[in-house]
C-alpha cells in the first residue's frame, strides 16, 4: 500500500471520530431541552461572579457560546446580540456571553465592541462541557441556549456557519414567548 493512501486513511479515521464526537455533543445538548437548565456560576469581564441561580426560573436568558473574543466570527456574533440587546432586553430577556477568554480579555472585548450584556468566563470549559458544549473538527462549537422564565431549555441553536442569526431566532421565540 502507498504511503499516500495510509495518509488519507488516517485521516479519514480522525475525521469521522472528530464527527462522531461532534454529534455526540449534539446529542448531548438535545438532552437539556425541555428540562430544568442546569445552574452555575462564573466571573464576569468585571470579575464579579454571576449566579444563574439569581436568573434561572425568574426571568427568560440565553446563553451564546462563542470560541473566543476579538475573532472575526466571534465578534460578528456579538455585535449581533448587542444589536438586537434592546429588544431583548424590553421583552425582560438576560443575555449572557460565555467563553474560556479571561475576565480582562472579556473587559476589553466589551469595550471595544460596546456590548450591553456579561460575558461570563469559562476558563476551563467546565460549564461548556456540562451543557454539552463541545468542539467540531477541533474548532470550539457555536451554541445557543434560550431558557424560558421557568428556568427549562426552550430553544438550543447550533450552528458552526449562520451564527449571526441566533440572536434573531432569539429574539423573534422569547418575544413571542407568554
Amino acid at each position: 500500500m502507498r504511503k499516500g493512501k495510509v495518509l488519507w486513511r488516517s485521516w479519514f479515521v480522525g475525521s469521522a471520530f472528530a464527527f462522531l464526537q461532534a454529534c455526540k455533543s449534539q446529542i448531548d445538548m438535545s438532552q437539556l431541552l425541555h428540562k430544568q437548565a442546569p445552574v452555575f456560576a462564573l466571573p464576569n469581564q468585571d470579575g464579579r461572579v454571576v449566579d444563574m441561580a439569581e436568573y434561572f426560573g425568574k426571568v427568560p436568558v440565553v446563553l451564546f457560546f462563542y470560541p473566543g473574543d476579538f475573532t472575526p466570527g466571534c465578534t460578528r456574533e456579538a455585535c449581533a446580540f448587542r444589536d438586537v440587546y434592546q429588544e431583548l432586553s424590553r421583552a425582560g430577556v438576560a443575555v449572557f456571553g460565555i467563553s474560556a477568554d479571561s475576565v480582562e480579555k472579556h473587559r476589553r472585548f466589551r469595550e471595544a465592541y460596546q456590548l450591553p450584556y456579561d460575558l461570563l468566563s469559562d476558563k476551563d470549559d467546565r460549564v461548556a462541557r456540562f451543557y454539552g458544549v463541545g468542539k467540531t473538527f477541533f474548532l470550539k462549537d457555536r451554541v445557543t441556549f434560550l431558557i424560558d422564565a421557568n428556568g427549562a431549555v426552550m430553544e438550543v441553536y447550533k450552528s458552526p456557519i449562520r451564527f449571526e442569526r441566533h440572536a434573531r431566532l432569539a429574539l423573534e421565540k422569547l418575544a413571542s414567548a407568554p
